[in-house]
């Protein structure tokens, strides 16, 4: 399951490169809250927590979409600025966030 996405993300992340920014993304479950930093247009992270998360929000200012996979199977967007509900809430296993280069 995470192997689609893990391509899926190398050829986003190829084609965008690097910009040394973060997104900021919190996730909420029922039994808290926590917060991780995702850098942009980098690989896959593991998610540090072992909430059961039930919403997602991504606080980056302005153009970063992050992706998330979770145990149960859920494959959840969260573009900038956006707070999502999982619809069914699981642990998250890895994301990642990116972020198109403009081209001139």
């Amino acid at each position: 399951m995470a192997t689609g996405l893990a391509l899926l993300a190398s050829s986003i992340l190829a084609a965008a490169g690097s910009t040394g920014e973060a997104a900021s993304v919190t996730f909420d479950g029922a039994e808290g809250q926590s917060t991780q930093d995702f850098r942009l247009n980098e690989y896959l992270s593991n998610i540090n927590n072992d909430l059961c998360v039930s919403k997602i929000s991504n606080s980056h200012p302005g153009g970063a979409i992050c992706y998330f996979v979770g145990a149960g199977g859920a494959r959840i967007g969260v573009p900038s600025g956006a707070t999502v509900d999982v619809e069914k809430p699981q642990k998250l296993n890895v994301g990642y966030c990116y972020t198109l280069k403009q081209t001139t």
